[in-house]
């Protein structure tokens, strides 16, 4: 805890001295603590560079390994791809050779059919002339006969001419049956073959397909071979480099240890200590106990650990200081320049109500834990951080839980980031001079965001947020019922969920209770209202107000609308004036629509398009 001895305010912290060492520690020399402090740097170098040689190894290591199965999976797939380009190149030899030989059976076949036709019609075609010849010779005799006999005349001659023509016809019947014979047999012969060839496409087809789906099941049988062998070596590699890392962590949390020891017994013991910064970028750590931290000129970094803990950047207007209080209820303010202060750690404990107070420049205040707020996604809380960098997690040792108050390298890192985030009773954060962010907890945190353009975000819990006296200030009150009181300045406030009570202030504000059932005040001058989900009470105040309404608002109540000078806003809805029934009731005119409804108390006039805007 802070005792009477402790400065309480920034001024009496400014005055309490520069050089970074215990009250306790008066008979150490300064040559004492930088020589242990040279020594200590080296030993943390010198392991820090065996590590990285370590590590670089590791990972030649395996990346020859991942170049070799890679090598292996493109060797097996090429031969996999040979061998299929051969088998296809057999497979269609295979398939023209015996296209080629049926196809000169069937010509074959063919040429011995129209050579058997072409001989039967050269028989039938003599067989014909043989009639023929032997018809004209029995006409021939007829007619010697009957010339000799006197009886050869006109009559006999057209019953010769008769028969010869009634042979013509009869011979080219018997020609013209036999040529539709001909084209018959080479059509069937045609369409025989046809079908053959077809049978043979088909039987094909099928070959190709159980080709097709050999390999394409060895292509996947490859794949997933290749994928779980990938899988193996992706495993075996991770579980190699987190050997490693384990025994690079084991390796420095024991040389912290060695050195923290060695540091005690040299400079002496902690407990409660008093720390104080130097004109250089410094690095005060308090440990456990009710630390004191003050620092002064150049970029500090401060962090209180656990304990009650008084910590004070420092007054120099350009230093960019970051302190954490970790674990106990803590004070916290900030000096000059653009500091980033952080009531819980960098491991995500926010245990402890602190007070946390800006000062001039451009700060960040944070109630809750710097971690947390990046684990969930809420802000990234370090595009808001000073060049500096977060110190790592503090693990003092000894019988009093000594602080380990000395000035380490400028190299830290946050190395573990599991912790687990434990509630505060509640944080109180006030913002100073310049433009500042301040991030509440999950808890019922008291805020106020002091003068300039600040940003508030109350996170969880039933918040207190008070905007600055001037400035245009944006102030989310996250969720829980919170209670919000704008000031001067245009200020944007967001409700967010819980039924919130907000109060806008003077200017032109705007004003969205999200989702709850919320309370909503404009104040003065021309304000934009609006209630957001669930059942709202909406006040303009003074001035022309909007009055904001969605198609699922709930049922709200407008306590003051001035039918001259307000205007409700419904042109998110896609809702026309047509689509809105207006009632008279004792309280007022109530509007009602498809999802919601407000009550404009005290109105007795008949809705009008003109209070609207769609």
């Amino acid at each position: 805890m802070i005792n009477l001895d402790t400065p309480t305010t920034p001024l009496a912290a400014s005055n309490a001295g520069m050089n970074p060492k215990h009250q306790d520690e008066e008979s150490v020399s300064d040559e004492t603590i930088a020589e242990l402090k040279a020594e200590h740097e080296a030993e943390l170098e010198a392991l820090e560079q065996e590590q990285a040689d370590e590590l670089a190894a590791l990972e030649t290591e395996w990346s020859e390994q991942s170049e070799s199965l890679e090598s292996d999976d493109e060797s097996a797939w090429l031969a996999l791809d040979t061998e299929k380009q051969s088998a296809v190149d057999a497979l269609h030899a295979e398939h023209e050779a015996e296209t080629s030989a049926l196809i000169a059976q069937q010509e074959a076949a063919t040429d011995d059919l129209i050579t058997e036709l072409d001989g039967a019609r050269e028989a039938l075609e003599a067989a014909l002339f043989a009639e023929w010849e032997a018809l004209e010779a029995q006409l021939t005799e007829e007619w010697n006969a009957a010339e000799a006999a006197g009886t050869a005349d006109d009559a006999l001659a057209a019953d010769h001419q008769a028969q010869r023509e009634a042979q013509e016809w009869d011979h080219a019947d018997q020609l013209e049956a036999f040529q539709q014979e001909y084209e018959a047999f080479l059509s069937d012969q045609a369409a025989a073959q046809l079908e053959e060839r077809e049978t043979l496409e088909v039987e094909h087809e099928a070959e190709w397909q159980a080709h097709e789906d050999e390999f394409n099941a060895r292509i996947n049988a490859l794949e997933e071979e290749q994928q779980q062998a990938w899988q193996a070596f992706e495993e075996e590699r991770e579980a190699a480099f987190d050997e490693l890392e384990d025994a690079h962590k084991e390796a420095r949390d024991a040389l912290k240890e060695e050195q923290e020891n060695e540091w005690e017994e040299i400079v002496g013991d902690a407990g409660d200590d008093l720390v104080k910064g130097s004109k250089d970028d410094d690095e005060l750590t308090g440990g456990d106990g009710d630390d004191t931290l003050l620092g002064s000129n150049g970029n500090d970094t401060l962090d209180g650990g656990a304990g009650d803990d008084f910590i004070w950047s420092g007054a120099d207007a350009n230093g960019k200081d970051t302190a954490f209080g970790g674990e106990g209820n803590d004070v916290i303010g900030g000096g000059g320049g653009h500091d980033f202060l952080v009531g819980g750690d960098t491991q995500g404990s926010v245990s402890g109500s602190d007070i946390i107070f800006a000062s001039s420049g451009d700060d960040t205040l944070v109630g809750g834990s710097w971690m947390d707020l990046n684990q969930n996604g809420i802000v990234d809380i370090d595009d808001f951080m000073p060049e500096n960098e977060a110190p790592t997690d503090n693990n003092d040792s000894g019988d009093k839980n000594n602080g380990s108050d000395s000035e380490p390298t400028d190299a830290d890192t946050t190395d573990d980031t599991s912790g687990e985030t434990e509630g505060t009773p509640g944080d109180t954060l006030w913002g100073g001079i310049g433009d500042d962010h301040v991030f509440a907890s999950d808890d019922a945190d008291i805020v106020g965001a002091g003068v300039g353009d600040d940003i508030v975000y109350g996170l969880g819990g039933d918040d207190t947020i008070f905007a600055g006296q001037t400035g245009d200030d944006f102030i989310d009150a996250g969720a829980g019922d919170d209670k919000v009181y704008a000031s001067k300045g245009d200020d944007t406030v967001y409700g967010g969920d819980g039924d919130d009570l907000i109060y806008g202030g003077n200017q032109n504000d705007l004003v969205d209770g999200g989702s709850g059932n919320d309370e909503l005040y404009g104040g003065k001058d021309e304000d934009t209202i609006s209630g957001g989900d669930g059942d709202d009470t909406l006040t303009g105040g003074a001035g022309e107000d909007r009055f904001v309404f969605s198609t699922n608002s709930g049922a709200d109540v407008v306590t003051d609308f001035d039918n001259h000078d307000d205007v409700l806003d419904f042109t998110g809805t896609g809702l026309a004036f047509e689509e809105i029934s207006a009632t008279a009731t004792d309280a007022g005119l109530l509007l009602s629509w498809d999802g919601g409804s407000v009550l404009l108390a005290g109105i007795t006039e008949p809705a009008d398009s003109a209070w609207f805007d769609f």
